[in-house]
């Protein structure tokens, strides 16, 4: 309104005096003069006016803009927090993986142990074994020597003959009954070794067994986990650059609205 005030002055100062007018004490403004200034003042309020829409226009699509922006910003974080939950579930899904893990090398290196010690139970066993077989042998070479020597004196008349003859057959009968017990305790030894060697076997095939399960088990674990991780990292590095790319189109429009 100011300004309008100072072009009427301008304009007033620059008028003319209608000569053909009545001369006055002062100056006068023609009607072309007047209808330029009446326009001119139309002009400007309508003016004034529009631009009064604009900038409520302006103002309201700002506001449309900061409550989408402002949702859009709340979604992203909803979807982070939920991003950031299901890492932490991954986490201690691995957790659990590990400590299952340890347990089981725990058991495997139990199962090695016991395998070692039946391995040497194996080993005396074998051992003994030997020896029961040296001393049938040896028992063997004398029963053969006592039967020889049987077999000569039945040849013999005299009491002192008969006498030995029966001695040695005595000596024989308890060779006999050791050779028994050996060959008693032999069958035992062959049994237990046996039953040694099907434990053996069974303790190595469930030690192989549970050892390529558990191979598996975290080899399958730990490749899923690496691909939800990177799912996890993608959609996190999306996210990321679709806040950044919101922020920067509030600042922009923010600086348009400053120059408009």
């Amino acid at each position: 309104m100011f300004f309008v005030f100072i072009l009427l002055f301008i304009c007033c100062d620059g008028f003319l005096i209608d000569t053909t007018n009545p001369p006055g004490s002062g100056q006068y403004m023609t009607d072309k003069h007047y209808k330029f200034l009446m326009d001119f003042v139309i002009e400007e309020r309508q003016a004034r006016v529009h631009l009064e829409d604009v900038v409520t226009q302006l103002q309201n699509e700002l506001v449309k803009t900061q409550t989408a922006l402002g949702n859009k910003l709340h979604e992203l974080n909803k979807e982070n927090n939920t991003i950031e939950q299901y890492v932490k579930e991954l986490k201690n899904k691995t957790e659990v993986l590990d400590n299952r893990l340890l347990d089981v090398e725990s058991e495997n290196i139990q199962l090695k142990m016991e395998l070692d010690s039946l391995r040497k139970s194996h080993s005396a066993l074998e051992v003994q074994y030997s020896q029961i077989k040296q001393n049938y042998a040896t028992f063997e070479n004398k029963t053969h020597y006592f039967n020889t020597e049987i077999q000569s004196l039945k040849q013999l008349k005299s009491v002192a003959d008969l006498q030995a003859v029966f001695r040695i057959s005595n000596q024989t009968d308890h060779l006999e009954h050791e050779l028994q017990n050996t060959n008693s305790q032999i069958v035992v030894l062959q049994s237990s070794d046996n039953a040694r060697k099907q434990d053996f076997l069974a303790l190595y095939n469930k030690t192989m067994v549970v050892e390529q399960s558990m191979n598996s088990q975290f080899l399958s674990s730990e490749t899923i986990n690496k691909a939800r991780i990177q799912k996890v990292a993608v959609d996190v590095s999306q996210n990321s650059i679709k806040v950044a790319k919101a922020l920067d189109d509030i600042a922009a429009y923010n600086q348009r609205s400053i120059i408009v």
